[in-house]
C-alpha cells in the first residue's frame, strides 16, 4: 500500500530550473534523506559544527528531480551540494506533484530540512549525520497521511481502553504508553502499546541525536518480550500480524551502513512470522530484504557445530518442509526449514548458516547447536 494515496496522474518529470528564486514550500511531515557516506565530511562542514559533537541544525533544501516515471528518483542539495536523495517509494509518491509545482511556478522548490546526529547517538555509528526534509502532502498532490496508533494488521479483539485515550500529540503520546507499560501485564496488551510507542517515536524519530537510538533501544526492549507475546497473537489473530519495526529497522539501519544489523532485524521478523504471518505481502517484503542484506554481508561461515550441518539446498522449500519446486541451488533464502538436527521440526536458516532458533507445532524456543 503507497504511503499516501494519489488525487492526480502523473506529470513528465522534467526539471525546470531558473534564476528566481526558489518556491519554499513549508510542511511538517517529515521524510528521511538517503545520503551519500561519501557527503559526511561535506555535511559536517555544512552545519558548522565541529565533528564528533551532538548536532541539531535547520537548514534549507532543494529538491531536484533526477529520475522518470519508470524510475522516479528526487535528489536533495544543500546550497550547491547533493547530498542525497528521498527514499526510492516515497520519490515514485511525490516526483509527478513536486515537478507540477515546478512547472506551475517556473522556479525550483526549496524545503525546510534538519540535520542530526553525532557524538550522542546512543547506538550505531556516533559520527554520522542524518538529514531530513519537510513536506505537506498537499502540496504534492496527495492526501495526508492517517494518523496511526496501532498497527496489526487486524482489527482488535482484545478490550484495549487505553487506545481511545491517547493523545493525538507524540510527545504526549510516548509519556502516556510509557507510563501504561510501567503497569500493563497482558502480552498482548504490551504488544499493542509497544506497537504505538514504536510508532509514535517512528514519526519523531528525526528530532535530535537521540532520537533514533531511541527507537532502536524501545523496540529490541519489545523484542525481547516477544517470545511470550508470540503466543498470544496466534491466539487472539489465529496467526502473527503486521511486525512493522522490524523491516523499519532492517531499512534504517541499511541506510545507517549497519548492514550486520538490519540483516539481524530481518531475519528476526521473519523467524517470528515462522509460516503463520498474516499479511503475506509484509512478510515477502521482509524475506526479500533479508536475501538482498544477506549478500551485501558476504561474511564466511563461522567455524561452529551449524557449518558442518548439510544447508538447505531447495529455496522453495516452504515452512512446512515440503518441496515446492525440484530445482536447486547452494544459497536457499532466509525461511524456516526442516530442522537437520532432528531436535525439532524445523529450524531458522539465516542465508548463511544455521541459527539456533526452532520451532514445533507452531511454538518456537532455542535449542543450541554448539
Amino acid at each position: 500500500m503507497n504511503r499516501f494515496d494519489r488525487r492526480r496522474g502523473t506529470v513528465p518529470a522534467t526539471r525546470t530550473t531558473t534564476a528566481r528564486p526558489p518556491t519554499v514550500l513549508h510542511g511538517d511531515e517529515p521524510f528521511e534523506v538517503v545520503c551519500d557516506p561519501a557527503q559526511q565530511d561535506a555535511l559536517w562542514k555544512a552545519t558548522g559544527a565541529r565533528r564528533g559533537t551532538p548536532v541539531t541544525a535547520e537548514m534549507r533544501a532543494t529538491l531536484v528531480p533526477e529520475g522518470h516515471e519508470h524510475a522516479p528518483a528526487i535528489g536533495v542539495r544543500l546550497a550547491d551540494l547533493r547530498v542525497g536523495a528521498l527514499d526510492p517509494d516515497d520519490a515514485a509518491e511525490l516526483l509527478a506533484g513536486l515537478v507540477a509545482v515546478m512547472a506551475r511556478n517556473n522556479t525550483d522548490v526549496a524545503v525546510r530540512c534538519r540535520v542530526v546526529g553525532g557524538a550522542t547517538a546512543r547506538l550505531g555509528d556516533k559520527r554520522q549525520l542524518d538529514v531530513w526534509v519537510y513536506l505537506d502532502p498537499i502540496d504534492f498532490g496527495l492526501d495526508p497521511p492517517a494518523l496511526e496508533a496501532i498497527r496489526t494488521g487486524h482489527s482488535v479483539a482484545a478490550d484495549a481502553r487505553w487506545a481511545a485515550v491517547l493523545p493525538r500529540d507524540l510527545t504526549d503520546r510516548v509519556r502516556f504508553l510509557r507510563r501504561g507499560l510501567k503497569t500493563e501485564d497482558s502480552p498482548l496488551q504490551r504488544h499493542l502499546m509497544f506497537n504505538a510507542l514504536e510508532d509514535a517515536l517512528f514519526h519523531t524519530r528525526d528530532s535530535g541525536p537521540l532520537a533514533f537510538g531511541e527507537y532502536e533501544e524501545v523496540a529490541t526492549t519489545h523484542d525481547v518480550e516477544m517470545n511470550t507475546i508470540l503466543p498470544a497473537l496466534l491466539a487472539e489473530f489465529g496467526g502473527v500480524p503486521e511486525l512493522p519495526t522490524y523491516a523499519h529497522l532492517a531499512k534504517m539501519l541499511a541506510r545507517r551502513q549497519r548492514v550486520a544489523d538490519a540483516f539481524r532485524w530481518a531475519t528476526r521478523g521473519l523467524e517470528l512470522y515462522g509460516d503463520q504471518g498474516t499479511n503475506t505481502a509484509a512478510v515477502d517484503e521482509l524475506r526479500a530484504r533479508a536475501a538482498a542484506l544477506g549478500g551485501d554481508i558476504g561474511q564466511p561461515r563461522s567455524a561452529t557445530r551449524a557449518t558442518a550441518l548439510e544447508a538447505p539446498t531447495n529455496p522453495e522449500t516452504d515452512a512446512s518442509g515440503q518441496v515446492a519446486n525440484t530445482s536447486h541451488t547452494p544459497a536457499a533464502p532466509p525461511n524456516w526449514y526442516r530442522d537437520p538436527t532432528g531436535h525439532a521440526e524445523l529450524r531458522f536458516w539465516d542465508g548463511a548458516r544455521w541459527t539456533q532458533h526452532v520451532s514445533s507445532g507452531g511454538v518456537t524456543g532455542v535449542d543450541l547447536l554448539s
